[in-house]
């Protein structure tokens, strides 16, 4: 018999020993006999309410639960994004990764350095996180999915050194010395995609080895962000020179979306995975695109809003306001319903990425 099935036992018995016989011929015996049964009904209904609780809580925890295995992103940053004079190789896991437009490389020494800032777990303020020899400074750089992790490229078209850097220790891979562009570090951290010469490279991180997944023409001015992970890194979409594409993870295209970019690379694509924030070149307007159903939705351009970047739940995260007043802003789906996520306190410094993990902390949305 379990802890619980005792304890249920023996609440029953002493409701059981509390239970007296009433005397009907006695007024006295029947006014006590109401507040027993009273006193009798309120225990039982306090025994039975901690037994649902203590099956739920056990069911929570002892039974599998039959949902998909997507957490959400950070939905609870803190209100305001500062930065602090600490710079530190291992941080520690993140919640935001903050891109900094480069400073004139004629200024002073040390102000060259790759103006990239993480916000750790524990919040407070956010950390410098220096380049390395590899990649001094970083042409694109995204936090991993878990925040455990910050997969960057130099800023070199004729040579674009890869690293994967562990912030919690500051160890690099730099994938078997590979070379590409735009990398992108998919869900479980195992897999990196990126731009290499003939189209897309899949790399493995535990082995190095590589393979040509998607030809697609590269050229110098090709931008990064087209590039991007499906949540549970089944799917991936490849911005082409006609648009992009939606293809598996064996290279087979599965969805052609003519004219349109994925607006933020891996965070264009919503937390179920049923939903991408793309950029409608002819029409110059951003839209949100469901694969599987095939129907397009127009956004709303929200005032003060810069251009949008990614998904928190179920709402689209903006980038609003200008140098010295940014702010990140929350809409739905159609740009509608605006609501402040997060203000930057970073002087009149002008941003020119964000990006941010999931929250494993089960903080609920604002």
């Amino acid at each position: 018999m379990t802890t619980l099935e005792d304890r249920v036992r023996h609440a029953l018995h002493d409701m059981a020993d509390d239970v007296q016989p009433a005397h009907l011929l006695s007024r006295l015996d029947r006014h006590e006999g109401r507040i027993r049964r009273t006193h009798t009904r309120r225990r039982l209904a306090a025994v039975v309410a901690a037994v649902v609780a203590a099956v739920g809580i056990g069911s929570v925890l002892l039974l599998p639960i039959d949902q998909p295995n997507i957490i959400e992103p950070v939905k609870n940053p803190p209100k305001v994004f500062r930065l602090s004079d600490t710079t530190s190789v291992a941080p520690g896991r993140a919640l935001l990764a903050v891109t900094l437009a480069r400073p004139n490389p004629a200024v002073a020494d040390g102000e060259h350095e790759d103006p990239l800032y993480v916000l750790p777990l524990t919040r407070g303020a956010a950390v410098h996180l220096p380049g390395s020899d590899r990649v001094p400074y970083s042409w694109s750089s995204e936090l991993s999915a878990d925040g455990t992790r910050l997969i960057r490229s130099n800023e070199s078209y004729v040579d674009p050194h890869l690293e994967v850097v562990e912030l919690a220790t500051g160890r690099s891979d730099d994938l078997g010395d590979r070379k590409a562009y735009c990398p992108q570090l998919s869900s479980d951290n195992g897999t990196v995609v990126a731009y290499g010469p003939s189209g897309v490279q899949v790399f493995d991180v535990g082995t190095g080895s590589s393979r040509s997944l998607y030809r697609v023409k590269v050229t110098q001015d090709f931008p990064c962000g087209g590039l991007g992970w499906s949540p549970d890194g089944r799917r991936l979409v490849v911005r082409t020179d006609s648009g992009s594409v939606v293809i598996d993870r064996l290279g087979t295209v599965q969805l052609r979306l003519p004219d349109s970019y994925a607006v933020n690379s891996s965070m264009s694509w919503a937390p179920d995975g049923r939903r991408l924030l793309l950029y409608d070149r002819l029409h110059g307007e951003y839209e949100v695109v469901r694969p599987d159903a095939g129907s397009t939705l127009a956004m709303r351009w929200p005032t003060d809003a810069l251009r949008p970047l990614g998904w928190a739940g179920h709402r689209v995260v903006w980038l609003a306001g200008a140098p010295g007043d940014y702010r990140l802003v929350t809409t739905d789906q159609r740009g509608r319903d605006v609501k402040t996520w997060m203000r930057f306190d970073i002087g009149d410094k002008p941003i020119e990425a964000v990006s941010w993990s999931q929250d494993l902390s089960g903080t609920a949305a604002p």
